[in-house]
Order: structure tokens, then sequence, then C-alpha cells
């Protein structure tokens, strides 16, 4: 089974975070708040980063069915009009 780009990367830097964090936190001497407030946005910027790519996978879906489908048609046109000749 192979992994998508948009769930192989955020993947690999949630788990980088994740060993971040239970190493350097313990050992960090910033307060509370500011050691809750690195760890929420080190979160949220691997979350933000999963929806981005997921929706760019989304759109080089959508412009590669548009170019299958436009040749499909291109296709269409040159038979008929080599059957209407």
């Amino acid at each position: 089974m192979k992994l998508k780009k948009y769930i192989l990367i955020p993947l690999v830097l949630f788990i980088y975070v994740t060993c971040m964090v239970l190493y350097f936190i313990p050992k960090s001497t910033d307060s509370t708040l500011q050691k809750t407030f690195q760890i929420v946005v080190s979160y949220a910027l691997v979350v933000v980063l999963f929806f981005v790519l997921r929706y760019r996978e989304r759109l080089k879906q959508e412009r590669l069915d548009d170019i299958k489908k436009a040749e499909e048609e291109r296709k269409e046109k040159t038979t008929d009009s080599s059957i209407n000749n």
C-alpha cells in the first residue's frame, strides 16, 4: 500500500514533533503556558499542512481528469470528422 504525500509528510512531522515534545519539554525551563503554546502551535501547523496538501492533491487530480477528458473529446471529434469525410 502506497501512502499519499499529503498523508506521509504530516505523519512524519507529527512523529517528529511528538518526539521533540517528549524529549525537550521536560528539560525546558519555560513557563507552563509557553510550553503549552509551543506544543499547540506545532501540532496545529501539522494539521494545517495536512489540509493544504490534501487540497493541492485534489486540485492536481481534477486537472488531470480535465486533461484526460479533453483528450478523449478531441479524439472523438477527430474520429467523427474522419467518418464524415
